[in-house]
């Protein structure tokens, strides 16, 4: 073909790298289309011709030119855009949107859907109508009401601290415990023997408690150091700010044999007990008391309860350790919200290796309010042996 394949060759190249940009221009004009996949080209040999055949070593074959192979799209999962349009859906993963033109469906991965006169779903562009998994078309139910469901049943799952002191009365106590040469302190150690003693104290220097009482009156005292003092002589002075002595407003502070400082209410149940300790402004010693913080060694969480006509209400549950690896759960809510008839699961019981071992009953009784009867909700507490739920 002489100098004339070499420019046929040529333009069907130009043809083919023309159809390549109208591609790539297709994609760009379509970048803001929603449910668009961009598109490639692939290109493949027109034709060859054979020179020479494979007698004496290779075969010769000149090529003619290039063609349009293929155009393939794309399917890579693009980017999910938040809406103003409740009935705006996006697909994430594999699959399409079906709607139907009446006698063809048609697949499609925008999920832009408004409804027609009828109530019909209905694709916002060309007015098809969606199909769900059964082939069937999807009307929604404007006007209409859903009946309420009432919880009838309540997964818990959690930790409970094992070192918690036992007790039916409020306790707060330090969140690490107290060491000295890196082993539990007693009540004889020296402050200035404490691993977190940073700087020791000296005569005259001070620690401030402070905290509220049982019935949440405010404490406020100083304790202040003198020569050689012990971790026995800040437990008098928290037991003298906290009135340890009076049965109804005090309570009681002593050190475990983990090393940690547990202060305990003097009567029975929920109440606001709180302390802190805190190193006086000016002293020359320090203990870092903000690695012993105190806190509750009761756990209170919440829980949503529905009632049968679908209002929410918050369920408080407290856990009391009463035992060694056992507690009791009690539930309240506010009283305007009803009552509950039955609120204590007992005897929550662990396994040495902290799975679930076994509670009482588990099921509370509600009286919500406006309800004319009662609700039993049944508390999930876990399966025995394993710990798929408290442990």
């Amino acid at each position: 073909m002489g100098l004339g394949g070499a420019l046929y060759s040529g333009v069907s190249g130009i043809r083919a790298h023309q159809n390549m940009l109208d591609v790539i221009g297709n994609n760009l004009a379509n970048i803001n289309t929603y449910g668009y996949k961009s598109s490639r080209l692939l290109f493949s040999d027109l034709l060859s011709q054979t020179m020479s055949s494979g007698n004496n070593g290779n075969p010769m074959q000149v090529g003619k030119g290039v063609k349009v192979g293929s155009a393939s799209s794309n399917f890579n999962q693009g980017t999910l855009e938040a809406t103003n349009n409740a009935l705006d859906f996006a697909i994430q993963g594999e699959g399409f949107f079906v709607v139907s033109g009446g006698d063809k469906d048609f697949f499609s991965r925008v999920g832009s859907f408004d409804t027609d006169s009828d109530n019909y779903l209905i694709d916002s562009n060309t007015g098809y109508k969606v199909i769900d998994t059964n082939g069937n078309t999807i009307t929604v139910p404007y006007n209409s009401t859903v009946s309420g469901k009432a919880t009838s049943k309540v997964d818990l799952t959690g930790n409970l601290d094992a070192s918690a002191a036992n007790s039916t009365s409020e306790v707060v106590m330090t969140t690490s415990a107290l060491t000295s040469s890196s082993t539990a302190a007693t009540a004889s150690a020296t402050l200035n023997s404490l691993d977190s003693n940073t700087t020791d104290y000296v005569a005259g220097d001070t620690i401030l408690i402070t905290g509220t009482k049982p019935d949440g009156t405010s404490v406020s005292a100083t304790y202040t150091y003198a020569a050689s003092d012990t971790v026995q002589k800040v437990l008098d002075a928290i037991n003298t700010a906290f009135s340890s002595t009076d049965t109804t407003n005090g309570a009681t502070a002593s050190i475990d044999s983990s090393g940690k400082i547990v202060v305990k209410s003097n009567k029975s149940g929920k109440d606001n007990l709180s302390v802190t300790l805190t190193d006086g402004g000016s002293n020359t010693g320090k203990t870092t008391w903000s690695n012993h913080d105190f806190a509750g060694a009761t756990y209170t969480t919440s829980v949503d309860v529905y009632d049968s006509q679908g209002t929410r209400h918050t369920v408080t549950m407290r856990f009391v350790k009463v035992g060694d690896n056992k507690w009791d759960l009690t539930a309240s809510m506010d009283s305007s919200n009803g009552t509950i008839s039955t609120s204590k699961i007992s005897g929550i019981a662990f396994n040495s290796d902290g799975s679930f071992s076994t509670s009482g009953s588990n099921q509370l009784a509600f009286k919500f309010n406006g309800i004319s009867s009662t609700q039993s909700v049944a508390f999930n507490l876990g399966t025995s042996g394993k710990s798929d739920g408290l442990t």
